[in-house]
């Protein structure tokens, strides 16, 4: 890999630009501002906003990041068919809301991750991940894991199942966790396009540490918040159902 440049990367992090989080779930997010001012403090080339079912505008902080040496990656979390996936260099303000409009976008100048697809959540692709693994470039390792819990042992099984690259992104929501989990890329140029030839030839190093035992119950704690709405509509799902195209 000499010719090749290593950079360093992290392409799912929810800000204070992601709508259903901040207004909906009413979550208090750091501001794009902290993050690349944080990824440039830990080294990283490359970040990508994933708001969920909401287009992130690099356009905003594309100064900002330009000035600190971060690529801002397009991407977005998208609700597809009630499952969650990441998309890459998609066209914005694509309402991609279904595996069928998902196979008709697909195209090799974008990307698809398979988002913590094993993990207990009912907006996991779980068994979807198989049955729809043709659209998928990437399933991501996460970070909600420690030697005796690990949910992510499914995820890897599938990616050296159906010879697919295993990506290790933080999904952060806090500062806190931003940094923690992260992946290595090697690339032939320092961009999107760069990036995408990268991780479908699988030219990745995932770096993945474990959860200590606090670690892994101040975030068991955090996400307790999402058990009142497992019988009733979430602000995700409220949101998706007020927003998408009609007809």
């Amino acid at each position: 890999m000499a010719d090749l440049i290593k950079i360093k990367v992290d392409f799912h992090i929810h800000s204070s630009e992601d709508y259903v989080e901040t207004v909906m779930e009413k979550e208090k997010l750091p501001t794009p501002e902290e993050y690349i001012l944080k990824a440039k403090q830990l080294g990283f080339d490359a970040i990508a906003f994933t708001n969920h079912s909401t287009w992130f505008d690099e356009d905003k902080y594309s100064r900002l990041a330009f000035e600190n040496g971060i690529i801002l990656f397009p991407g977005i979390e998208m609700c597809v068919s009630g499952k969650h996936i990441l998309l890459y260099n998609f066209p914005k303000g694509s309402w991609i809301d279904s595996f069928e409009k998902l196979r008709e976008l697909k195209h090799d100048g974008n990307l698809v991750i398979a988002a913590h697809p094993y993990f207990w959540a009912g907006k996991c692709l779980g068994k979807e991940l198989d049955k729809n693994i043709s659209l998928f470039d990437g399933i991501e390792a996460a970070h909600f894991f420690t030697g005796w819990f690990d949910l992510n042992k499914k995820a890897v099984a599938a990616a050296g199942k159906y010879g697919l690259p295993l990506v290790s992104f933080s999904d952060s929501h806090k500062l806190r966790m931003f940094g923690r989990n992260y992946a290595f890329l090697y690339v032939r140029e320092k961009s999107a396009k760069g990036i995408i030839e990268a991780v479908k030839t699988g030219r990745v190093e995932n770096v993945l540490p474990p959860m200590k035992i606090h670690e892994l119950i101040r975030e068991s704690f955090s996400k307790l918040k999402y058990i009142k709405y497992l019988f009733g509509e979430s602000p995700e799902e409220k949101f998706i159902r007020l927003n998408s195209p009609k007809g």
